[in-house]
């Protein structure tokens, strides 16, 4: 250090060394950050993960109900309308089962991957099961496309809209 006229000339040297030091600084800093956030969403992950795996098996109890009892015939409101009462259980199956899977710290693929085979299993073991276990019921092609499509469109609805995620790609190396 140079003292020039009453003021204090730093050399390039001099300059770097302080230049890193508050980088240094900086790094600590943002890493002690990152661990305290870390830490506090560890907490939040695990209560989110309690209420969706809740609601999950919620949801699935309630889709094996619904598919092996007996339902009386009553009025159509319109032609097909089994079909989107399958369409809409599974879509909301798979997306209860991709924000379940979406607290563990994984990437996005896994995730959606995990929730579609999770509810496209379920579907395909009650169709199975169905004429095996009922006999006001029976399996059809029709409710296995209905429950696939959902389970598709609720892994879609996960990634598209805001705030439904609680995976961060970015937080995570690549796999």
């Amino acid at each position: 250090m140079h003292i020039v006229g009453g003021s204090t000339c730093l050399s390039n040297v001099e300059r770097l060394r302080i230049f890193c030091c508050q980088r240094r600084l900086f790094s600590f800093n943002l890493q002690a950050h990152r661990y305290n956030a870390c830490m506090s969403n560890s907490m939040n992950r695990n209560n989110r993960f309690l209420l969706f795996l809740i609601l999950l098996f919620a949801g699935t109890t309630t889709i094996i109900v619904l598919s092996l009892i007996r339902v009386p015939g009553g009025v159509a409101l319109f032609s097909g309308q089994d079909k989107v009462g399958h369409f809409l259980a599974y879509m909301v199956l798979s997306w209860l089962a991709a924000r379940a899977f979406a607290c563990f710290p994984l990437r996005r693929l896994p995730v959606l991957a995990s929730a579609f085979l999770y509810a496209g299993t379920t579907g395909a073991l009650l169709e199975f099961l169905q004429p095996l276990l009922t006999s006001s019921r029976q399996a059809e092609g029709l409710d296995m496309v209905a429950n696939l499509t959902g389970a598709l469109v609720g892994c879609v609805l996960f990634c598209l809209v805001p705030g439904f995620s609680c995976v961060h790609d970015h937080d995570h190396p690549p796999s």
